[in-house]
């Protein structure tokens, strides 16, 4: 990709993130294929943008902004998928549903930057599933 296509993206991910109230980030490389279509067809259909994302653009994204989101760097390791929405809860819920949950949830608002960790038994109880 050349400097001007990663500065496109750069810029639209910018755009997004201060266009958007709530963003998630979580990794779902694990997801099958069939499940990895179906949390698209999900995320579809109650408005959630499903994006994967290089963690440099994404970091350089972050960098750009007014808000200090250097408290998620840390969990920008492997694949990365974000997921912009207007509905607070709805990524989370989603996210259980289809059995994508990992045990680091990164979330962001235009004034706080929250990084949690998620211990399994919390998770499950969240997914409605039994620990």
């Amino acid at each position: 990709m050349k400097k001007e296509e990663k500065d496109g993206v750069i810029d639209a991910l910018v755009e997004k993130m201060t266009a958007t109230k709530n963003f998630y980030l979580t990794d779902i490389s694990e997801l099958t294929v069939e499940k990895t279509n179906n949390l698209r067809r999900t995320c579809y259909k109650k408005n959630i943008e499903l994006k994967m994302v290089k963690n440099t653009l994404l970091r350089k994204a972050f960098e750009r902004m007014e808000t200090d989101y250097s408290p998620l760097f840390d969990v920008l390791k492997g694949s990365t998928s974000v997921m912009f929405t207007d509905t607070v809860n709805e990524p989370m819920l989603t996210l259980c549903i289809h059995d994508a949950l990992e045990p680091t949830i990164a979330t962001g608002w235009p004034s706080a930057v929250t990084v949690k960790e998620v211990p399994n038994i919390i998770v499950g109880s969240i997914c409605g599933a039994s620990p």
